[in-house]
């Protein structure tokens, strides 16, 4: 994008010399679809990107969540993981109820 924005300032200083009051169409509709094109890609690259982390943060706030319930303090748990490389995991498929 930055070389496109570049090359397009580089063509208006050269139309403005030339004493044109605007680029030639053709390389005006050449600067815009090319920017079009980079702008989507963009667009789509970052939709990509913060829904993948989107996911990873869903994930992660259900595994918390479990922990607290199994009453495994959230911090404990991330600690566990990052020093053990083993995550916590209940011990059953859901944790005794309080009597």
């Amino acid at each position: 994008m930055a070389a496109l924005l570049c090359e397009a300032n580089e063509a208006a200083k050269t139309a403005r010399a030339a004493g044109q009051v605007a680029l030639p169409e053709p390389v005006l509709a050449d600067l815009l679809a090319r920017y079009r094109e980079l702008v989507s890609q963009g667009f789509s690259d970052n939709l990509y990107r913060r829904t993948r982390v989107a996911g990873d943060a869903v994930r992660l706030d259900s595994y918390l969540s479990t922990a607290a319930k199994w009453g495994i303090d959230k911090l404990d748990a991330l600690k566990q993981l990052f020093t053990t490389g083993r995550p916590w995991l209940p011990p059953a498929l859901t944790p005794a109820t309080a009597t």
